[in-house]
């Protein structure tokens, strides 16, 4: 079999199976028609979405920081604390 012939065979074979499962499919699935009120509330809901805005709170970035060095330094003190003032 040469190679044209080969892929003429598995893309008819392919065809096959699609067609067979498209007929499956055509016999278990009933055709549906949603209301028009349906079809409009979703297009409506799809197509105008809310628009969302984040609001920053420049003030937050502040009391991190301040946080942040706050248990820094009482880490740094503890740690002189604990290792260098209380050898004895």
């Amino acid at each position: 079999m040469s190679n044209m012939t080969q892929f003429a065979t598995t893309k008819d074979k392919n065809l096959d199976m699609i067609l067979s499962v498209e007929k499956n499919l055509q016999r278990k699935l009933r055709p549906v028609s949603p209301s028009p009120l349906f079809v409009s509330r979703l297009e409506n809901r799809l197509t105008n979405y809310p628009r969302v805005s984040v609001e920053r709170y420049p003030r937050l970035h502040l009391y991190l920081v301040a946080l942040v060095s706050m248990l820094t330094s009482l880490s740094i003190c503890w740690f002189f604390w604990r290792f260098m003032f209380k050898r004895s």
